[in-house]
């Protein structure tokens, strides 16, 4: 498949919709003090869901979130 620049909007909102579902996840298990199976570096570990939420929070993602939220997501 060749990149082309009427699919960049099609990709952003396939990333944001992998992001979303990915955080969501990461919520729902911290939530209950769950683990998440994560690999690095070749290496499987088990990784606290809080651990994982507080290393991604930062305020360029939270402005990540809030900006695509309104561009990407349908409010009702």
């Amino acid at each position: 498949m060749v990149l082309q620049p009427e699919n960049d909007d099609f990709l952003a909102k396939i990333e944001f919709g992998f992001r979303l579902a990915a955080r969501r996840l990461y919520q729902q298990r911290a939530e209950k003090n769950e683990t998440v199976v994560i690999c690095e570096d070749g290496i499987i570990k088990h990784v606290p869901a809080k651990q994982i939420l507080a290393e991604q929070n930062t305020p360029q993602m939270e402005q990540y979130f809030k900006e695509g939220s309104a561009k990407y997501l349908i409010h009702r």
